[in-house]
């Protein structure tokens, strides 16, 4: 038992490690941010719901049908409406109805309804791309943030590993005498504000990953670790495409513009339903009705009691006698009386609108603005992507030259700091010029590492808005 529970932990144990050694690609980020978002799940049901409506605004188009059934007892002096006799007692009755009906003509204000939802359904679902590719631009965005403070976090380990071995050289240098204590105290110093820096640069990589869960939806709690591909730029940076370029692109594929192209039609049609309030309505209706009547009565049979004076005498003398004879009636059965009391109806029913309290006129207006809306938040959404794509474009130029830069700058730095390492190694200069150096250093690195990922981003966007591939293996 005990061999058989040590190795059920052990299994779980492995499983365990396994599920936390589990590395995620960009690509899988993508993918399960796809499936699992909310706000995706959201707008998917808002596809869900328009579909809804288109499918019920088609059935309206079909003729109605209606069944009607009621069934009452009634007692006291009453006329019943299928004898027209009076009737004391207790009565029975049952009516059945059929109705049905059928637009002709309105105006075209069915047909342009119908069409106005088929075209919110289209821009709900430009709304789900939308909203994809947001996430989209979002993971990327936070990926790209934990790979720039995982690749900071190695810097800072650089600099801490290289101040710990000045540590020991100052340490050996002090314990021979060639240097003063003070000199010691000075790069030990230096050490602990670098292990503050490395600490700093640890704590901004778990919250970009923090970040990165979010946008995922997953628990803080659960193991996570992402692929650090090899981004490596091109020795001669370039940016393909102008600013203009990269618009005309997006203007005519974007699905928020799309959306809101879909959406300004959709309004003109709700225009053209709401002028079609004011033309004639042209209907159609065909009823069918029957009933029963515990009232309704017919022969049955008779008898005769025996016989009575009449009144009359013969020439004899006699009396007359007459039969007297009892009639006996019944209920008319319940299927002749469906069959007798059946009664239909066809007819054409035309409505002119004249006067309804302004809500015609009204309703016109406000479609004429609704059409002036959806004509502004056009312009808006291709505003939005022009601006987005021109700020992203200078940007991306703006990182360029400042990476080309910064690469300058970190090999000046680089062989400065080597001098200065030597230097400082045999005494020639202090722990503060020593400091001096590799600062410059450090911040070269830094300024390298954010030009590079800067660069990234901006040209990510672009490539977002050309629909590439959002990819950096």
């Amino acid at each position: 038992m005990r061999i058989l529970i040590a190795l059920l932990t052990g299994l779980f144990l492995c499983f365990h490690s396994v599920a936390q050694d589990e590395v995620w690609s960009l690509n899988r980020c993508l993918d399960y941010a796809k499936e699992h978002n909310l706000t995706i799940k959201l707008q998917a049901l808002n596809v869900e719901q328009s579909k809804a409506m288109l499918k019920q605004q088609k059935a309206g188009m079909f003729p109605s049908i209606n069944a009607y059934a009621q069934h009452d007892y009634n007692w006291g002096r009453t006329v019943d409406r299928f004898t027209n006799d009076f009737a004391n007692t207790r009565i029975l009755s049952q009516n059945f109805y059929l109705s049905s009906g059928v637009t002709v003509f309105n105006g075209f204000r069915m047909l342009n309804e119908l069409k106005q939802r088929q075209l919110e359904l289209e821009a709900s679902r430009m709304d789900v791309r939308k909203t994809i590719d947001d996430i989209k631009l979002a993971v990327v965005t936070a990926y790209l943030q934990v790979i720039f403070n995982t690749e900071l976090v190695g810097v800072n380990k650089n600099q801490v590993n290289i101040i710990q071995q000045q540590v020991e050289q100052t340490k050996k240098q002090v314990e021979a005498g060639a240097l003063a204590q003070g000199a010691l105290l000075n790069v030990q110093s230096q050490l602990a504000r670098e292990e503050l820096n490395l600490v700093n640069a640890e704590n901004q990589l778990e919250l970009a990953i923090l970040e990165l869960k979010q946008i995922l939806e997953l628990p803080e709690e659960q193991a996570f670790k992402i692929n650090i591909p090899d981004v490596k730029l091109e020795e001669e940076l370039e940016i393909d495409h102008s600013a203009q370029k990269v618009y005309e692109y997006a203007r005519d594929n974007r699905p928020e513009v799309k959306s809101a192209e879909l959406r300004l039609i959709s309004s003109e049609k709700a225009l053209s339903a709401a002028r079609g309030s004011a033309y004639p309505n042209l209907q159609i209706q065909a009823s069918y009705g029957t009933g029963y009547s515990g009232a309704a009565k017919e022969f049955a049979d008779f008898s005769i009691t025996g016989f009575s004076p009449n009144g009359n005498i013969t020439q004899g003398g006699d009396t007359v006698l007459s039969p007297d004879i009892q009639y006996n009636d019944r209920v008319v059965p319940f299927e002749q009386q469906i069959d007798n009391n059946s009664n239909y109806s066809l007819g054409v029913s035309l409505t002119v609108p004249i006067f309804n309290g302004l809500q015609r006129r009204t309703s016109i207006q406000t479609s004429k603005i609704a059409v002036e809306q959806a004509k502004i938040q056009l312009k808006q959404a291709k505003n939005s992507i022009r601006k987005t794509i021109e700020q992203a474009h200078a940007d991306a130029k703006a990182a360029m030259n400042r990476y080309r830069a910064a690469q300058k700058s970190l090999k000046a730095s680089q062989l400065s700091f080597q001098y200065a390492q030597n230097k400082f190694d045999v005494g020639l200069i202090n722990a503060t010029e020593f400091n001096d150096a590799k600062n410059n250093l450090i911040k070269a690195e830094s300024d390298l590492l954010q030009a590079k990922f800067e660069y990234l981003f901006r040209t990510k966007v672009l490539d977002f808005y050309l629909d590439k591939p959002l990819t950096f293996e």
